[in-house]
């Protein structure tokens, strides 16, 4: 493989060359023709018999007086300006590679034409008056000149005819041969970075995020530009790559994988970008797995962190506190209806498995319905509830959990008829469980199985089925929550509903630990019954990192920015959709979207090595993404929640890029 991009690129270079060198041969040939004193001016034909005359005409020619030697005049003019075009147009391939086929091919047509449109011009012109003799005076004497047959006219003409096939075959050549060469000679900033798909809306202000004078490049060698961005990380100085893949290898469980064949290592991080240590700049388009939720590093997150660890870094909930004690009157008045009380815990899979365990202390029951494609955490309780064997272990996991139909708009049988998944919940609870369940929980949209809405009117349905058989409704709002959806403050709000518990954590930190299990006073109270204690939960650093994350979503209006960067970014990926057949869904709401890719958009078969390889490719262009699915063929698109339009067009720009080398 390597030998072949050598060669593809070897050839580039050559034809690249060949172009200029032979531009320029034109020009030296038209120069030959035209130059005053060459000997076969176009305009005035001359003998040893006219001498005044010819040097007459030498200085009418240089001063471009004389009509016809004028009109020639001009043909060596526009034969140069062609011909530099050309050069341009070459060089332009071979130091920017980044136009597109039809941009450069019009470059060199463009300046083709002009020169042969004139060249023919100046040869019809110069025909019409062949033979026709001009008086001249010189001094006292009168000499009549005849105007000579027009040879070089007709030259100059098979030259253009000449150049304007050589370049366009060569510029058609080279755009073949850059897929297979990718030489990585430097993206220019003026590359388009909207994939030449239509720009049709604006957001609300970006503030100071993406502010810059000039432009940062992908800094992959070819592809789309990277929004201007005011921030350099520092040189980094410590271990490098390979010694972090061989510490890792060597002490880390080998469980703990990383994306990539050749793996980012990721250094530093500032609001929607991250760095590698070699100082290149990343799109985030996953945000630390959801988690990352106002912007990397945010100011006001990171004012808030420093001065309570400098004030009291940790004690516990046996003592009073402050951060605690607001936050969670903060927190709990963000939510609906009778929500009002917070337990604090240090990950999603910490207040699932809580929820579940109020449920079934608050109902007596034991039963859990949750479903198909669903994802809850990995410890052993909540394990029980996932609904993709990727990743379950075959040890003993949730006794009484039931899946239920996924309600999957794009695969699921019923479409997005809501009431009838909800109409097999029915039937699960009548057939599987004694007819009482303590709870039913489920995310508003499946993130771990690819950015998967639930059905419409599926909620109110399923929430009715659960309450009317005993249970709670649990709604995981660990990816959904505090404005990610655009459209609600809390992603069950989409559907009409209040779920008797809601469980948070990822984005609720801005990535620091932390997860919370907000209840009703009634369903709190069963925890009472026993003495329950977190060591970390509570934390007041962390309190202090959720309670500006609170300000910080308020203050710059990010949810409205999702609302509206997420209904341009679905836009944009609908268009990309029409371009693609390989893209079988475009899903979601605000930013938390999800592209599906799919070998056949009639039999659904996922497009799996696919989906890998461009995944790996968007990361060479700049831009990392998530990956999920129960095949793994989705792209989870779930950046910060800063990001601007010029985000969405570049992350946009890329995946095109990238599906279009498949």
């Amino acid at each position: 493989m390597n030998g072949t991009r050598k060669a593809a690129g070897g050839l580039i270079a050559f034809l690249s060359v060949a172009e200029i060198a032979f531009a320029i041969t034109i020009i030296a040939l038209v120069a030959e023709q035209l130059w005053p004193g060459s000997g076969s001016y176009y305009g005035c034909y001359w003998d040893n018999s006219v001498q005044p005359a010819v040097e007459y005409c030498g200085t009418w020619y240089s001063s471009g007086v004389c009509l016809m030697t004028d009109n020639s005049v001009n043909v060596c003019r526009y034969s140069y300006s062609a011909a530099v075009i050309g050069i341009v147009a070459a060089l332009v391939t071979l130091f920017a590679m980044c136009l597109p086929a039809v941009l450069t091919l019009l470059l060199a047509l463009f300046g083709s034409l002009w020169w042969l449109a004139y060249a023919i011009t100046a040869t019809v012109y110069s025909h019409n008056v062949n033979n026709q003799e001009f008086s001249v005076t010189v001094g006292s004497q009168t000499v009549s000149i005849p105007f000579g047959y027009p040879r070089g006219n007709y030259r100059t003409m098979v030259y253009a005819l000449a150049w304007t096939t050589f370049s366009c075959c060569v510029v058609v050549l080279q755009q073949h041969l850059l897929r297979t060469a990718r030489l990585g000679l430097g993206a220019a900033p003026w590359a388009p970075a909207a994939g030449g798909l239509p720009v049709s809306a604006a957001l609300i202000g970006d503030q100071w995020r993406s502010q810059s004078s000039q432009a940062a490049p992908a800094d992959s060698g070819e592809g789309p530009a990277l929004p201007p961005f005011d921030y350099q990380p520092p040189a980094w100085t410590g271990p490098s790559k390979e010694e972090v893949l061989r510490l890792r290898k060597a002490h880390l469980n080998p469980a703990i994988f990383h994306h990539f064949k050749k793996p980012v290592m990721i250094v530093d991080g500032k609001m929607q970008y991250l760095f590698d240590e070699t100082g290149r700049r990343y799109l985030d388009a996953f945000a630390g797995i959801v988690t990352v939720s106002v912007g990397h590093c945010h100011p006001e997150v990171n004012k808030a962190v420093i001065e309570q660890t400098q004030r009291l870094q940790h004690t516990t909930t046996i003592y009073l506190n402050d951060q605690v004690a607001e936050y969670a009157k903060e927190l709990t008045d963000k939510l609906p209806g009778d929500l009002k009380v917070a337990y604090f815990v240090n990950s999603g899979s910490e207040a699932n498995d809580m929820a579940m365990m109020m449920a079934r202390l608050y109902t007596g029951a034991h039963d859990i319905v949750t479903l198909r494609n669903a994802y809850h955490g990995l410890s052993e309780a909540t394990m029980g509830l996932l609904g993709q064997h990727t990743w379950k272990y075959p040890v003993p996991q949730g006794f009484g959990v039931h899946h239920a139909l996924n309600p999957n708009p794009y695969r699921g049988v019923f479409g997005n008829d809501g009431p009838a998944y909800a109409r097999d919940m029915e039937d699960l609870i009548k057939a599987a469980t004694p007819g009482r369940v303590a709870g039913f929980i489920h995310e508003t949209i499946q993130g771990v199985g690819g950015a998967v809405p639930l059905a419409d009117g599926y909620l109110p349905a399923a929430y009715k089925l659960i309450r009317d058989a005993g249970g709670v409704c649990i709604a995981d709002e660990v990816q959904t929550g505090f404005g990610r959806t655009g459209s609600a403050y809390w992603g069950f709000q989409n559907q009409g509903v209040i779920p008797d518990i809601v469980t948070m954590a990822k984005g609720i930190g801005n990535g620091l630990p932390l997860g919370a299990v907000v209840t009703t006073p009634e369903i709190a109270a069963v925890l009472a019954q026993r003495l329950h204690f977190n060591t970390f939960g509570g934390n007041p650093v962390s309190m202090a990192a959720g309670r500006a994350v609170l300000r910080v979503i308020d203050q710059e209006q990010l949810q409205g920015n999702c609302a509206q960067a997420g209904g341009y970014l679905l836009d944009r990926l609908r268009q990309l959709q029409e371009r693609h057949d390989i893209i079988g869904d475009v899903r979601g709401k605000g930013l938390m979207v999800g592209v599906e890719l799919v070998k056949d958009r009639q039999t659904k078969e996922p497009a799996v090595q696919e989906t890998a390889t461009v995944f790996e490719r968007c990361k060479d262009l700049g831009l990392l993404l998530g990956k999920g699915g129960l095949h793994g063929n989705a792209f989870r698109i779930k950046p910060p929640m800063c990001w601007t339009k010029d985000d969405v067009n570049f992350a946009v720009a890329v995946l095109d890029q990238a599906l279009s080398e498949l």
